[in-house]
């Protein structure tokens, strides 16, 4: 679709200052759509909506809730632009205190429904008025069921995707700010296909089971053997998911259920995977069925294809938002969940965006949408009107990094800085610094440097709130605390410069055991000692657990001449990490020829400013009398200040 404007149309025609002055009538819009009754009630606020639009455009209804609207302009240009929304609701009891919260019990806007009819509507509304700056025609399309694959397909054969030359999809997003855009080319959104199998086996007394075939034990294995096709029969690397939601066997406590119904999802991202799983599902329920005497049944419904953006045409909404001041984004992850737009980008070119609708300050904006209580932050619109800053970052932790300070609300967006491992969904009351040390000393750690020219630079700015790419918004007193324990860890100071991290790797135990002593020598000097058993525990953090204590002692097994892997294996990433400006003690074992002592002090010898004790404990494959007077000279000099 060739639309003539002037040079610049979205800032001198004036799309951008007409969509501020729609902002008032979108949101009250909004609030009136989702106060209304759902779906059908929705098509008919749509088609008031657009009837009232001057110079009403033409629209109409296709099947039972669906609405489509052409608008056709009248200045130059020809071609076909299609723009969609999904617009019913899902099966949640809204638990928002708002004025346009759902009137119907059990059914809300929970995925952001709402928010997408309104955007159309008030899209439907700009081009109107400007119809004199484009030619050729603009469809919009409002779409129910566009997660179980009912909403497009209808609309399709209805000829709606007929000559367009471009196909446009928006979803709020609540894991990306409010006011950026994500755009990503290629593989977005999943296919996903709905399985039903049905299990017959044979009634019985559960007291003689060998006269029945019990089709809920047949499931249940069943169930359980699904999960290996994932681990075991797909590639690892390849996003593959297979889940069962739904059981239903039998009609009695005590009899051998006769029937059982498995209900669930496939979710795959090729049409290979896809066709991989259909046929090893339908395998495998017929084969188990059959070990157990059964027989099963299995019935596909095809919801939604993989969603794939043109890489041609994402470029495009990037020149468009650019030019209206919003920030875009690629750094989104896959997305298991469906959506049939992927069965309009096989008619014709395409883009699937997400609107960014999280803002930290309301955090009902940055929960999963399939909740009751989501919602979100209506700011979204007018962010073009804000000063966004961007700062050069390299190697924190990436080459290429980038920040942005957005300066009228004085938020740092910091990309990996300050970010934390762990969901925030499973995360989200935890305390910050333990998986932010983790993260900063197994991520970012060597890039100490880097990390206080960041800091210097971010010091010249007045911050309220950090965003960072990974973990929990900081603000207030978490914030000052952040930015203090940034400014320790980039510089490898220790935040409990007398504790001390006793770390060994024990063979058969007794090498463990004697850590055991030393730890309660320690601790009777005063010392705090945290222990950690380097064959059990995950080096991220042992490395973490050694950055934040000021002192460390090593205890390893002497194994086939060298160092037992697990203590190998720590001091490397120690050093790959900068690991430095510590006292170390050492602890070797060895039955006959122990060298554990001398291969760690010359891995420590590659560090800096380490300070090895001067005296050994050395084990003959298990504590003895000559190690007490070693392992008291050994606690003297580490509690010694």
């Amino acid at each position: 679709m060739k639309i003539v404007l002037s040079s610049n149309p979205y800032r001198d025609r004036g799309l951008k200052a007409a969509l501020e002055a729609q902002r008032a009538e979108l949101e009250q819009q909004l609030a009136d759509l989702a106060a209304r009754e759902q779906e059908l009630t929705d098509v008919a606020s749509v088609t008031l909506e657009l009837g009232e639009v001057s110079g009403a455009i033409p629209h109409e209804r296709i099947g039972e809730t669906a609405v489509v609207a052409r608008l056709r302009g009248t200045g130059a240009g020809t071609g076909v632009c299609v723009l969609r929304a999904d617009i019913d609701a899902l099966p949640i009891q809204e638990t928002n205190d708002v004025p346009y919260r759902s009137q119907t019990p059990g059914m809300m806007h929970a995925c952001g429904h709402d928010a997408h009819t309104t955007c159309l509507l008030g899209a439907a509304k700009v081009l109107s008025a400007h119809r004199a700056d484009f030619g050729g025609e603009v469809r919009f399309l409002f779409q129910p069921a566009e997660e179980i694959g009912q909403g497009a397909r209808p609309l399709i054969a209805a000829g709606m995707l007929d000559g367009a030359q471009r196909v446009f999809g928006l979803h709020t997003a609540s894991d990306l700010p409010a006011g950026t855009v994500g755009v990503k080319p290629g593989a977005n959104n999943a296919g996903v296909d709905h399985f039903i199998i049905r299990i017959h086996g044979k009634s019985a007394h559960v007291s003689t089971p060998q006269l029945g075939v019990d089709a809920l034990y047949i499931a249940s294995e069943l169930v359980v053997a699904l999960q290996s096709i994932v681990t075991r029969m797909t590639s690892p690397v390849e996003p593959v998911l297979i889940g069962v939601g739904k059981l239903n066997a039998g009609t009695a406590y005590n009899a051998v259920a006769e029937t059982a119904v498995l209900e669930g999802t496939t979710r795959m991202f090729s049409p290979e995977s896809r066709a991989h799983l259909r046929e090893t599902i339908n395998a495998a329920a017929a084969h188990i069925s059959a070990l157990y005497g059964g027989t099963a049944e299995v019935e596909w419904d095809d919801f939604a294809t993989p969603l794939t953006n043109d890489a041609g045409v994402c470029g495009e909404v990037e020149r468009v938002a650019d030019a209206l001041g919003i920030p875009t984004t690629a750094n989104r992850a896959l997305s298991l969940s469906g959506d049939d737009f992927a069965e309009y980008l096989l008619q014709t070119k395409g883009a699937y965006a997400y609107l960014g609708t999280a803002n930290p300050k309301k955090p009902h904006t940055c929960i999963s949408n399939h909740r009751g209580d989501f919602d979100i932050d209506e700011e979204t619109l007018p962010l073009g009107a804000h000063t966004l800053h961007f700062m050069l970052a390299p190697m924190v932790h990436w080459p290429e990094v980038m920040v942005a300070y957005e300066e009228t609300e004085k938020i740092l967006f910091s990309a990996d800085a300050f970010g934390r491992f762990g969901s925030l969904g499973r995360t989200a009351n935890a305390p910050w610094a333990p998986q932010a040390r983790r993260y900063y000393y197994n991520i970012v750690g060597k890039y100490g440097a880097q990390v206080q020219a960041l800091l210097k630079k971010a010091s010249a700015l007045e911050i309220k709130t950090v965003c960072p790419l990974h973990g929990p918004v900081l603000t207030g007193e978490a914030l000052g605390e952040a930015l203090r324990l940034y400014d320790l860890w980039s510089r490898w100071q220790s935040e409990s410069p007398d504790d001390i991290l006793l770390a060994h790797a024990s063979i058969h135990g007794n090498t463990a055991r004697a850590a055991e002593l030393l730890k309660q020598k320690l601790e009777v000097k005063g010392a705090r000692v945290t222990l950690c058993d380097l064959t059990t525990t995950e080096v991220s953090y042992a490395v973490a657990n050694a950055f934040y204590c000021g002192k460390l002692v090593l205890a390893c097994s002497t194994y086939d001449g060298g160092l037992f892997p697990p203590m190998e294996k720590f001091l490397s990433h120690l050093q790959a990490k900068g690991f430095r400006d510590r006292s170390v003690g050492l602890m070797e074992n060895g039955s006959w020829a122990p060298a554990a002592a001398r291969l760690m002090r010359a891995k420590l010898e590659e560090m800096k400013d380490l300070r090895v004790c001067g005296t050994v404990v050395s084990l003959r494959s298990a504590f003895g009398p000559a190690n007490e007077a070693q392992m008291e000279a050994l606690s003297a000099e580490l509690c010694a200040k």
